[in-house]
């Protein structure tokens, strides 16, 4: 499964990453080794550790091969869990592996979470991330924000940043997490009305889409054109020098009902 992240909605199910970390933390995946590489030499360990307060895929190495058990969650199909855990990136948190690796491959979960989950995920993530008494927009002079209450308000410039300037240069942004896309949030905000809920305005974010190229149509011209041959250079026969040229042709091959033209 593609999770398509130039939609709201397809943030917020790349943000249910975090909450799959939060069930393997449960099931008590930190200190236990998940997947062993094995060489002729040894083997390789992935293991799941805390560091400076993230939660990391680390490896270490083994001079001979380590029979400790593997540890795998209940709540994963083993198959599943097993592909994925061996493209475990290690030194990479564990959140960005199983938003990359481990959640594509668990669609019945991902289609199984309810628009409102989705919402309080989302909530809670922009929330861990700051979203409220921070810049979220500024619309003809005016600041935009979400109190705390959690209503999208219009905010006093002064309150933030001395000089009008540094308010564009500190609008709400995360800049940090994978499964974010700012484009979408940045469309989604343009549409807030002051007196929406956060999670008013999260409904609008996960309806939100980045704009698709739409292809041109093909005229009957263009069907017509078969083959449009590369420029042709060519000397006269006067001109012994076959570094230089005389004259540039470029015919174009069209094709009508099986007779070619040019």
């Amino acid at each position: 499964m593609i999770i398509d992240k130039t939609t709201g909605k397809g943030c917020a199910q790349s943000i249910a990453s975090k909450e799959v970390v939060k069930k393997l933390v449960a099931e008590g995946i930190l200190d236990k080794p998940i997947f062993r590489k094995v060489y002729k030499t040894g083997c390789d360990l992935l293991w799941v550790t805390t560091y400076e307060g993230d939660i990391y895929v680390m490896r270490e190495k083994y001079a001979k091969l380590s029979d400790e058990p593997l540890w795998a969650p209940s709540f994963i199909d083993a198959g599943i869990w097993k592909q994925a855990v061996g493209r475990f990136q290690s030194f990479r948190r564990l959140d960005r592996n199983v938003e990359k690796y481990l959640l594509p491959e668990m669609e019945g979960y991902i289609q199984s979470i309810s628009d409102e989950e989705l919402i309080s995920i989302t909530r809670d993530f922009l929330i861990s991330n700051g979203v409220c008494h921070r810049p979220i927009a500024q619309r003809a002079g005016k600041t935009y924000l979400f109190n705390k209450d959690e209503v999208f308000s219009i905010g006093t410039a002064s309150l933030f940043f001395r000089y009008k300037e540094d308010i564009k240069l500190n609008l709400f942004n995360i800049s940090h997490e994978t499964c974010f896309n700012m484009n979408v949030w940045h469309k989604a905000v343009s549409q807030f009305e002051v007196g929406m809920t956060l999670n008013e305005c999260i409904r609008i974010f996960l309806k939100t889409e980045m704009a698709r190229g739409v292809p041109r149509a093909t005229s009957d011209i263009d069907r017509l054109v078969q083959y449009i041959a590369p420029a042709r250079y060519e000397r006269v026969p006067e001109n012994k020098n076959e570094l230089t040229f005389d004259r540039r042709s470029a015919p174009i091959s069209v094709q009508f009902m099986g007779r070619s033209t040019r």
